[in-house]
């Protein structure tokens, strides 16, 4: 059993050093580039249709409640663009694959 603990711990000392050794490659990272955001606000022409269609939606469970939309937001299209790009070149080497993407940066314009 401590034989076990013991092999455990250095695995876990290991990883711990690898993640402190290059903690300047992030701040560079972080200063060059900047997220581009999944969703962005709405066009005030399309608040109002589809507060009310949202609020018929939910309504249809509920008839006797109030709801209240905060935002309303829509997909960037800028983000939706570059990861069909990206998974479409991925997926050209892997057909049979399925692709997340997590994360879409940008290079910073100075």
């Amino acid at each position: 059993m401590n034989f076990l603990k013991n092999l455990f711990k250095k695995e876990k000392q290991q990883k711990e050093e690898f993640h402190t050794k290059h903690p300047s490659n992030e701040a560079l990272f972080s200063d060059e580039w900047e997220a581009v955001p999944e969703y962005i606000p709405t066009s005030s022409e399309n608040n109002e249709i589809v507060s009310v269609i949202s609020a018929a939606i939910v309504a249809n469970d509920q008839p006797k409640s109030r709801f209240v939309v905060r935002s309303i937001q829509e997909r960037n299209p800028e983000a939706v663009l570059v990861s069909m790009i990206a998974t479409s070149i991925v997926a050209g080497e892997k057909e049979k694959s399925q692709f997340i993407v997590r994360k879409i940066m940008r290079k910073k314009e100075k």
